[in-house]
């Protein structure tokens, strides 16, 4: 009886538009047992005493946009299932439909849970008598900071912002309390920020428990989730293809049990972490955001599948002036730390803290390094894989302690360029020899010069281009000529005494007497 029911309100309509698309739907009245039909979506709001339906199903149907308000007369709807279809777009709201606790939108091709409204350029919004309406401050909000109204962030945060980007704004205490007003709408999630942009969906679904949105396109899903659906119990995001960022880390945090979590994944939108299990995704860049020093960024660089091998991340605190190295680092990931164009001189707490063994990538170029000590033998030393200390103040390296290392890191990369090197004998036949071992290692042999000195015929040149005779003959020459001295006059000396012994036996065979200093002796 319910089927001819169906069947004739669908025939009054007739199957003449090509608009329209046929799909199946499943209707249970009153939960007794489910009965399907072929359907046209459009006759959905035509259906014979909907009230008593509380569990529908609709699918296969190939539009690609869909209209939420066509279930406003469901309003003893339990459970709606709208699955493998072709929806793209969700263009309103959910209706209020009070008692419906499960929501499953699955195989699908949304990808957002947001409905559009008007831009906010042509948006007809009203004054509230302070001479500044809702219009002209949305216009005044950068693209960052809209998002970031958009995402959910704090009123006062946002208001900062505003006044940060708009120098000529003049701070007034009736649109500080217009904007308080606008931004902290959108902080209760109670109907939102009243002329957004974009709204969520679920936003009259307040009874819902168990929502299903998964294996649809979907990669962002803003924290006004949380607070539109307060009584949600469960949820399943899997299949879809996050955007694993900082935005959605209250995920993690979010008190729902998370349905098939094991299948779901970041997407490419993050290429580091493509195809990485959201939770785990998720827990990193949460410690990494907490443990980030001061002033820096920090960013994942690499997150193999495998838990067994180590996730490595980017410290950046570039150009931020520091004259010290950072006292505490990230320690859940190997580290890059880049501290260029700063004026760090101090390298001891490289060997000494036990933030820093898990770094094994180190850019120091124009700092103010004189010298290495304290990290020979160090144990951070002999795991370096790369160390830049381009352009610092350093004039002599321990190479005995970087031979150590290199055998322990043998693919280790170094570049020890523009420094003023010194160039006497000692340091450049070690150095020469050195980089003569290691040149697969040291990156940039060509820029390591003599320190620039007036009148020193070595100034600027190429350390491996340094004759050993320009550096070392002065003082070898003076040794040498002082010992051809002493021989020869060791040597005229032993003649003499031959020539003497000669002479005395002469006269001796001679005449018979003795040498007079043999009268003498005793």
């Amino acid at each position: 009886m319910q089927i001819g029911v169906y069947l004739l309100v669908w025939l009054s309509f007739g199957i003449s538009d090509e608009s329209q698309s046929i799909g199946t739907l499943c209707v249970s009245r009153n939960h007794s047992d489910e009965t399907c039909l072929d359907f046209q979506l459009e006759q959905l709001p035509f259906f014979e005493n909907p009230h008593e339906v509380t569990s529908l199903k609709i699918s296969e149907v190939d539009l690609g946009i869909l209209d939420p308000s066509i279930f406003e007369s469901f309003i003893n709807l339990h459970e709606l299932t709208i699955e493998d279809n072709n929806f793209e777009i969700l263009n309103g709201p959910f209706p209020v439909l009070k008692q419906l606790e499960k929501l499953t939108i699955t195989g699908n091709a949304l990808d957002s849970i947001y409905w559009e409204r008007e831009s906010r350029e042509n948006r007809d919004l009203h004054d509230n008598g302070s001479g500044f309406n809702e219009k002209k401050i949305l216009k005044l909000l950068t693209d960052d900071a809209y998002e970031a109204l958009l995402n959910g962030e704090h009123a006062q945060d946002i208001i900062s912002h505003l006044y940060a980007e708009n120098e000529d704004f003049e701070i007034d205490p009736d649109l500080n309390k217009l904007l308080m007003t606008l931004v902290e709408g959108l902080e209760k999630k109670a109907d939102f920020f009243p002329n957004n942009a974009k709204r969520n969906a679920f936003v009259n679904l307040k009874q819902l428990k168990f929502l299903n949105i998964s294996y649809n396109k979907l990669s962002k899903l803003n924290v006004d989730v949380k607070f539109v659906l307060p009584n949600l119990e469960s949820v399943d995001l899997s299949g879809n293809l996050w955007n694993c960022s900082e935005h959605m880390i209250w995920i993690n945090s979010w008190n729902v049990f998370k349905s098939r979590l094991n299948e779901t994944y970041c997407g490419t939108a993050a290429p580091v972490l493509n195809g990485i299990q959201i939770s785990r995704a998720l827990s990193l860049i949460h410690k990494l955001d907490l443990q980030c020093p001061v002033r820096c960024e920090c960013s994942l660089d690499r997150v193999p599948k495998s838990k067994a091998i180590e996730a490595s991340a980017v410290v950046n605190c570039s150009g931020l002036g520091l004259t010290r190295l950072p006292e505490e680092l990230p320690m859940d990931v190997i580290l890059t730390l880049d501290l260029k164009n700063n004026s760090v001189s101090d390298l001891r707490p490289l060997a000494s803290s036990q933030f820093y063994r898990r770094l094994n990538r180190l850019f120091l170029d124009n700092n103010n390094i004189s010298s290495l000590s304290g990290l020979e033998g160090s144990a951070w030393l002999s795991n370096i894989h790369a160390l830049s200390l381009q352009e610092n103040k350093l004039s002599y390296i321990p190479t005995y302690a970087l031979e150590d290392a290199l055998k322990r890191q043998s693919g280790a990369e170094i570049w020890f360029g523009n420094n003023p090197w010194t160039c006497d004998c000692s340091t450049v036949s070690d150095l020469q020899t050195f980089l003569a071992k290691h040149s697969k290692n040291i990156k940039d042999v060509g820029f390591m010069r003599c320190a620039s000195r007036e009148g020193d015929l070595n100034s600027n040149k190429k350390v491996t281009e340094v004759a050993l005779e320009s550096v070392c003959v002065d003082e070898s020459d003076g040794t040498i000529e002082i010992m051809n001295l002493i021989n020869v006059a060791l040597a005229l000396f032993t003649l003499l005494l031959i020539g003497n012994l000669c002479y005395d036996y002469y006269q001796f065979r001679k005449t018979g007497r003795i040498p007079w200093i043999v009268t003498k002796m005793p």
